[in-house]
């Protein structure tokens, strides 16, 4: 789990990144950029489905990226890499990854 210590940065070009200094806080950045991206539409459905109530049938929700599949379950979200030679996954709490996504947003909407 992590607490995300997660600093947001862009490019020469504009482009937004992140990075961070555990591996699970590495994950959560590369899962900002590559699924999320510059795209606050994105980040806005992603933060109201990690605030929704969890469903009363007990299943996972799941947000399914260009690199990743976000999945939550309870107060724990999982991050695991789909795309092709992606193996990467992490196991992140949810209140931070709702802050991790919150932030994000605020950064791409500067």
């Amino acid at each position: 789990m992590t607490g995300n210590h997660l600093r947001f940065f862009r490019t020469a070009d504009g482009s937004p990144r992140a990075s961070g200094d555990s591996e699970s806080d590495r994950v959560l950045a590369r899962f900002l950029e590559s699924d999320i991206q510059d795209d606050p539409v994105t980040a806005r459905e992603l933060l109201t489905r990690l605030e929704a109530p969890i469903a009363e049938d007990g299943h996972a929700d799941a947000f399914v990226g260009n690199a990743f599949a976000l999945t939550r379950d309870g107060d724990t979200v999982t991050l695991a890499g789909h795309a092709e030679g992606n193996i990467e996954s992490a196991m992140l709490d949810l209140e931070s990854t709702k802050q991790a996504v919150s932030d994000w947003l605020s950064f791409v909407s500067e």
